[in-house]
């Protein structure tokens, strides 16, 4: 199912045209350039997908190139746990969405097990759980996925009679985007949808997601990362750009990548000489990027073996069991916007025991008689992250993402999931796609 699907049950993805070239075959083509003419050196600021797999292409035509990480892993928003269960979980990103992507491809060329994601939603509706909303409630929300008003979707909800009883269950489809309902535009993220060509089967790994990028790619440019090594200034003048790393290290390069996180160019992590342009400070200002939390439960008494969608402490609950061989249930609320800002204050003793009186509320007591632990990944605390994914703000410009990825000056290329033009933001395999677009746009810069 697609990830409205995972909401509504509605078919709304259609297959439309890829815009990169070359992409429809393989997502490892050596082939794009008859012949190299760059030289020089390439520094990649980020060991996220998009950097990974941007130097993974680079190591693949012999450029030179140095990918600089700030905290002391790679793989970016990605994760992998193996103690917590009697199987691994990702931590980060976890569903591969659709069959036609670089990281489809990937997962075939390299025997990657997988499997199609088609576990069954209940909802927290009005006090008591419901396998079908009711029909004017369900109407309004599939209306709301095709809105062309730039308003966001709590204001376009209430103004088309909504109330307080679906709330919850709004705030579980706009936290599948990453935000609060009353955050997002509406027109912008559906138009996103509307964008998007990968298909609409969602997949779960038999391992992880992480082992797939830890394996094909991480393992494959480890020798060019350089952890703990926060970059602090670039100063782009002249033909070599000087990067200054915190602690005083400095390294010069020919062009520089950058795949950092949304928030880190936001709040002004890395300082730019000359200052980056208008356009892109003004992308950055239409695009938002909240809080995310992953908190998984296990239990000994399988009470569910479903999705639960409509909490107020969490507006997402997902089955992580499901087509597993467990002898426990495992679930993990995908806490997104205020609420998962108001778990992460609360602090870990206080946010699991919200967390149990919810599931007690729904279960008739049944979560904390069977608690047999947690685990909690709060990718807000994270330094070099403080959020989730990126997603369109109220007032969002129709070339916001356009210009956030445009070059400067032909010395500093932009790639991330936030860069993604294409429909594609928000997952993993859309940052994999603006690597491969910016390794296209570097070797195209020779002048």
């Amino acid at each position: 199912m697609n990830r409205k699907e995972f909401i509504l049950n509605t078919a709304k993805m259609g297959l439309g045209a890829f815009f990169l070239p070359g992409l429809l075959s393989s997502c490892q083509d050596e082939n794009l350039f008859e012949e190299i003419n760059f030289q020089g050196k390439v520094v990649i600021i980020g060991a996220g997908v998009a950097g990974l797999y941007a130097g993974y292409l680079l190591r693949n035509y012999g450029i030179d190139f140095l990918i600089l990480e700030a905290s002391d892993r790679a793989g970016g928003r990605m994760g992998r746990e193996s103690s917590f269960a009697s199987f691994p979980i990702d931590t980060g990103a976890q569903w591969l969405h659709g069959d036609f992507s670089i990281l489809g491809d990937l997962v075939k060329s390299s025997g990657t097990q997988i499997f199609v994601d088609n576990s069954e939603t209940l909802y927290w509706y009005k006090g008591q759980l419901v396998s079908e909303l009711p029909t004017d409630l369900t109407e309004m929300l599939e209306s709301l996925t095709e809105s062309t008003t730039d308003v966001s979707y709590l204001d376009q909800f209430y103004q088309m009679g909504g109330t307080q009883d679906g709330f919850y269950i709004l705030s579980g489809l706009t936290g599948d985007s990453g935000a609060s309902p009353q955050h997002i535009s509406a027109r912008w993220e559906n138009e996103g949808y509307d964008l998007q060509s990968y298909g609409s089967d969602d997949h779960k790994f038999a391992q992880t997601y992480f082992d797939l990028i830890d394996q094909q790619l991480i393992t494959q440019v480890a020798g060019e990362i350089q952890l703990n090594s926060p970059v602090t200034d670039i100063n782009y003048q002249s033909d070599q750009i000087l990067i200054r790393i915190q602690g005083g290290q400095t390294i010069t390069a020919g062009k520089v990548l950058l795949t950092v996180p949304l928030t880190v160019l936001k709040q002004g992590d890395i300082n730019f000489t000359p200052s980056l342009p208008a356009s892109k400070t003004e992308s950055l200002s239409h695009l938002g990027m909240e809080p995310g939390m992953k908190l998984f439960l296990r239990f000994s008494n399988k009470f569910t073996d479903k999705n639960i969608i409509g909490g107020s402490t969490c507006a997402a609950y997902v089955c992580e069991s499901y087509k597993r061989n467990s002898q426990d249930l495992v679930l993990f609320g995908f806490a997104m916007g205020d609420q998962a800002k108001l778990l992460s204050d609360m602090g870990e003793t206080a946010a699991l025991q919200a967390l149990l009186d919810e599931l007690d509320l729904m279960f008739n007591g049944a979560a904390s008689a069977s608690y047999k632990g947690h685990f909690f990944k709060d990718w807000y605390k994270e330094p070099y992250i403080r959020g989730a994914y990126s997603y369109p703000l109220v007032g969002m410009k129709e070339d916001t993402r356009k210009n956030l990825a445009q070059p400067v000056d032909n010395k500093l290329f932009f790639a991330g999931e936030a860069t993604n033009c294409n429909g594609h933001h928000q997952t993993v395999h859309g940052a994999v796609e603006t690597g491969y677009r910016e390794v296209i746009n570097i070797l195209n810069s020779v002048s």
